[in-house]
């Protein structure tokens, strides 16, 4: 006969209880540090951000972090429900840290300026120098900008930030300054560089 593994509770432990909380501590910790570390991060950011001369304050879409905020809360709500009414409470618990830190860095997210400053762009509690930029895209109709931080950029979420509006008036003023900086973008320095 095949060996089965015995989900029953033995003097009140299931048999995988143990293993499973130390991955799922493991985890949440990892988790936990890099989230405080990027929320940090941005808040040095920001920092940054007020001492600096702001040439034009963008705004971007950030209804979606405090809806995902909302969900979390609702699930560690679940998760801390559950958790009194059985008796596999530390997984539900390290869970609920989990969904914790994901608010702290959502919230982080949703608060978080973006600006175009003298020396480059704050959004996403990030900063880029003009020289890490690749490329940038003007969507005239709607007054948003989208930039690229690399070569494939346009083509990947990761080398795409989310598009940054600005208002109607503020258009020719952000064509001015990226076309006064675009020649700092890495696409052209690597021209520049290909020719010497």
């Amino acid at each position: 006969m095949l060996n089965t593994i015995n989900f029953s509770a033995t003097n009140g432990q299931y048999p995988l209880q143990i293993p499973l909380i130390l991955l799922l501590s493991i985890i949440t910790a990892v988790f936990v540090i890099a989230c405080i570390t990027q929320t940090v991060f941005a808040i040095k950011q920001h920092k940054r951000m007020r001492n600096s001369i702001v040439l034009l304050k963008l705004r971007s879409f950030r209804v979606i972090y405090f809806v995902l905020c909302g969900f979390f809360v609702g699930a560690i709500i679940a998760l801390v429900t559950v958790a009194a009414t059985t008796d596999i409470v530390a997984e539900f618990l390290l869970l609920a840290v989990i969904c914790f830190a994901l608010i702290i860095r959502l919230l982080t997210l949703g608060i978080s300026p973006n600006a175009i400053v003298s020396d480059g762009i704050f959004t996403k509690g990030r900063f880029f120098h003009w020289h890490q930029l690749y490329d940038y895209f003007i969507e005239k109709d709607y007054n948003r900008i989208v930039f690229s931080i690399n070569e494939k950029g346009f083509f990947t979420l990761a080398g795409t930030n989310f598009p940054l509006s600005f208002s109607k008036e503020d258009q020719d003023k952000v064509e001015y300054i990226f076309n006064l900086n675009k020649s700092k973008f890495s696409k052209f320095s690597e021209v520049r560089s290909d020719e010497l």
